[in-house]
């Protein structure tokens, strides 16, 4: 919430999310190119979580500099500043709306033995934009600097964030859509999944980088064990209980008699403004 108490959404957050679909689509069209990134991270110890997590953010760095790190402005790969990411500027996004609204978290679970999804409602409840909230955001390219990633105009860089956005809505539908199949038919119509309640599938690359899904799976849920775990124990038992999908939680949100998936957006150009 700004100060004068209006709501908005960080513009680091969606440049954050449209990074992410970049980097997706670099490994969707050439999936071998990144094979040895996905052998480092299935050759990591889960027993040591510090190690673990800090190696894998190592790799993902590896990944951006070979993706993003395209404009040679100085001789050390990992520099920021040779990103093509800096040709992209965005403002935050905000509404002169300043109502919001209190949503109890809901988790959908989904594991074997159980024909339909479990709704869970948990203690804990966050201040939410409320849904068909109008916000506006500037977005300003460069286009010489996007080029040298392969991303020839913003209409371009928007049907990427929409797609990594539906690719992974389309892993949830497959495990949860015969029991909601109307938010999944309103949810073809986002482009971005936004907000700290998304879920992991919503901001990971794995998905991308393993060889099948069967792999993600058992890659995720190890990690998720290892993430969540009290006197080396697991607490939420990934690696046993998430069957069709992992983690096995659709997030969804409440209001009155409405079901959503949480934090759908759509983008819409403004002309003539």
């Amino acid at each position: 919430m700004l100060p004068d108490g209006r709501l908005y959404i960080p513009g680091s957050t969606i440049k954050g999310a449209l990074r992410t679909a970049i980097l997706w689509q670099a490994i969707e069209q050439h999936p071998a190119h990144f094979a040895g990134i996905w052998e480092q991270l299935c050759s990591l110890d889960f027993e040591n979580f510090r190690y673990t997590k800090r190696k894998i953010g190592d790799e993902i760095r590896l990944l951006e500099q070979q993706i993003l790190h395209a404009l040679d402005v100085t001789h050390t790969a990992h520099d920021a500043v040779n990103s093509a990411l800096r040709g992209l500027r965005i403002s935050d996004a905000s509404t002169d709306a300043r109502k919001i609204i209190i949503l109890q978290k809901i988790d959908e679970s989904m594991q074997a033995g159980y024909p339909q999804p479990k709704e869970k409602f948990l203690p804990i409840f966050r201040e939410c934009i409320p849904a068909g909230t109008k916000l506006h955001v500037s977005i300003t390219a460069d286009s010489s600097m996007l080029q040298m990633i392969g991303i020839s105009s913003l209409e371009e860089l928007m049907h990427t964030l929409h797609a990594y956005t539906q690719d992974t809505l389309l892993a949830e539908k497959k495990v949860f859509g015969h029991a909601n199949a109307n938010i999944f038919c309103e949810a073809e119509m986002a482009d971005v999944l936004l907000g700290g309640g998304t879920g992991f599938l919503s901001k990971t690359l794995v998905r991308a980088l393993a060889p099948d899904e069967r792999e993600a799976k058992k890659f995720i849920s190890h990690y998720l064990d290892m993430a969540f775990s009290r006197s080396h124990k697991p607490m939420h038992n990934h690696v046993k209980l998430d069957t069709f999908l992992s983690p096995r939680t659709l997030k969804v949100a409440k209001a009155g008699q409405k079901t959503w998936i949480l934090g759908l957006c759509r983008f819409e150009e403004m002309t003539g403004c």
